[in-house]
Order: C-alpha cells, then sequence, then structure tokens
C-alpha cells in the first residue's frame, strides 16, 4: 500500500457549516470479517435527500480521515471525487473509496472519524452551499 503523505485537511478549524439534514453516509468494506494484517477496501457511500441536490459546478466532492492512533496505516487521508459530470445538478449517488491496513498486533475493533465537503443546492436552481459532513467508520477487527 502506498501512502500518501502530502495530504492537508481541507478544514482544519472546523468552520465549514455542518449538514446532517440533507445527506446520507453508508459505509461497505472489503472483507466484511477482518483480521490482523488485513487490508481493506473501504467505500463510503453519500446519498442526497429531497429536494435538495449535489452541485458539480464547484469543488468537487471530498473525503477527509482523521489519522487513527497505532498503527493503522491509511491509504490516504484526503480522496477527492474525479468524475466528470455532465451535468450541473444530480441526485446520483456518490462514492469515495480508500484502503487501511490493520496492524499485526491489533487488538479491538478501529474506529475512524472522518468528514465530507461537498456543494448541494437546497432546490432545483436553489441556494448553493458549501457544506460539512462529519461521520465515524467502524471498522471490526476479529481477534485470531
Amino acid at each position: 500500500m502506498v501512502l500518501d503523505s502530502d495530504a492537508i485537511d481541507p478544514d482544519p478549524q472546523r468552520r465549514i457549516a455542518r449538514d446532517d439534514r440533507f445527506t446520507n453516509v453508508h459505509i461497505n468494506m472489503v472483507p466484511s470479517q477482518t483480521r490482523p494484517d488485513d487490508v481493506v477496501a473501504i467505500h463510503v457511500g453519500f446519498n442526497i435527500s429531497d429536494p435538495a441536490k449535489w452541485n458539480h459546478e464547484t469543488s468537487p466532492l471530498q473525503m477527509w480521515i482523521n489519522q487513527p492512533s497505532g498503527q493503522v496505516r491509511l491509504s490516504t487521508q484526503l480522496i477527492m471525487d474525479h468524475t466528470e459530470y455532465r451535468v450541473a445538478e444530480s441526485q446520483s449517488p456518490l462514492s469515495l473509496s480508500f484502503e487501511l491496513q490493520i496492524p499485526k498486533n491489533q487488538e479491538g475493533n478501529i474506529q475512524l472519524t472522518a468528514y465530507a465537503l461537498f456543494n448541494l443546492c437546497k432546490s432545483e436552481g436553489g441556494q448553493c452551499l458549501y457544506r460539512r459532513r462529519d461521520f465515524t467508520i467502524d471498522v471490526p477487527v476479529v481477534a485470531e
């Protein structure tokens, strides 16, 4: 796993307004049963609820994962959506992925704190806003 060590937290002072109303986050992992020394692919999906829409004309969706304690390794802390959209606004689900390596001596589950930054429009042709959605990623680790 190649580590991207040049990543910079895009909202270190936590100044961007939060959104818990229009966006939902769901997590999938491969493999779903993890063990010490596994490399896990983590897929984070984002849905937006009516009447809001993603605004694709400005900054892309990005996700920041805080560095966990211990020897857990992340492929990168900052992930950006590089999709080229054909429409300015949509309600299509979006997703971002990264990898995590579980330490050989890991005891217990891993919890990551993260957030996403995105542009949304509250309604068709309505006001568009830059928002932040905080969430956690729980990685269950089965002892060997």
